[in-house]
């Protein structure tokens, strides 16, 4: 991700404005826990402050790429939604349940599962359908850049 000096304090920044300084980092909580303003410094040549609520904005940010990408991948008809379609689903690359499912399911182990930060109700109307507590999302191209999201979403914590 892309952090640049506005106004003289560490931002997000995810374009370039010309004459602005930026920097690098990865996503992972120790990156941004590491950060100081000696090495916001040196990598900005000169002063700047790390803004409050960044690790909040990042994560903010990235819940936003979530229900973007999830739906790409419904769009693309690589999601199958609710209890059945899910568990018929050919070779789910992994599924996705609601932070409200009501109780854990028996999922094959061998797919990976994430939880998100969308309630059943929300991740329904997400879809365009009603309450669903769980999505069996299929191998595609959105579904690798769904995945990367949710790593950089968990490793945010």
């Amino acid at each position: 991700m892309r952090l640049a000096l506005i106004e003289g304090e560490l931002q997000l920044a995810p374009k370039k404005a010309p004459g602005q300084r930026g920097l690098w980092l990865c996503a992972r909580r120790a990156c941004i826990d590491g950060l100081s303003p000696k090495t916001v410094g040196r990598a900005l040549k000169g002063p700047g402050r790390l803004r409050p609520g960044l690790l909040d904005s990042l994560r903010t940010l990235r819940r936003g790429d979530v229900e973007q990408l999830l739906q790409r991948c419904w769009a693309s008809g690589l999601c199958d939604d609710g209890k059945k379609a899910a568990f018929a689903a050919l070779q789910p690359a992994f599924f996705l349940l609601a932070c409200d499912a009501s109780a854990p399911l028996p999922l094959p182990t061998s797919s990976p599962r994430w939880t998100l930060h969308l309630d059943r109700g929300q991740l329904g109307q997400l879809l365009g359908r009603g309450p669903r507590s769980i999505v069996a999302v299929r191998p595609g191209r959105p579904a690798r850049s769904l995945v990367r999201v949710l790593q950089c979403l968990s490793w945010l914590g």
